[in-house]
């Protein structure tokens, strides 16, 4: 959570005085994407048999993932989404889907083709951030 209020007041220029624009560790606090930081928690809370028991009562239940989908999209609806909202609810359903692998989505996420991209969906994350920095240098290079 630190990290994330540690991004935030970087992005609004809050930590200047500190962490000065273009030093070493302001990169790194820049390069903080806050989506995957619910999904890291709810990783580590899942590791601990407590964390684990704990969010089963919460997010065990059939019908918890296909009830958490309807959340988010509820929460996208808008034309400008409450981002802090949407994080945590989106990091609920994969909580849901993970937690009970008999959840209400399982019948959409077996299929072959979907269970591929669930196996490299972070290396494609990984090579888009790659090909976003290339494209970019390229294009200043050029104007």
């Amino acid at each position: 959570m630190g990290i994330i209020a540690l991004k935030l007041a970087t992005d609004h220029h809050l930590t200047d005085r500190v962490l000065p624009p273009g030093w070493l560790p302001t990169r790194i606090v820049v390069s903080v994407a806050i989506p995957i930081c619910p999904g890291v928690l709810l990783a580590q809370a899942l590791h601990r048999e407590r964390g684990f028991r704990l969010l089963y009562r919460v997010l065990g239940w059939k019908w918890s993932a296909p009830l958490m989908l309807v959340a988010m999209l509820a929460c996208l609806a808008p034309a400008s989404p409450p981002w802090l909202v949407v994080f945590p609810v989106t990091t609920a359903l994969i909580g849901a889907c993970v937690v009970r692998e008999d959840n209400g989505l399982a019948c959409l996420l077996r299929p072959k083709p979907v269970a591929f991209v669930g196996t490299v969906s972070y290396r494609m994350y990984l090579l888009n951030s790659f090909c976003v920095r290339g494209v970019r240098a390229v294009l200043q290079r050029f104007g």
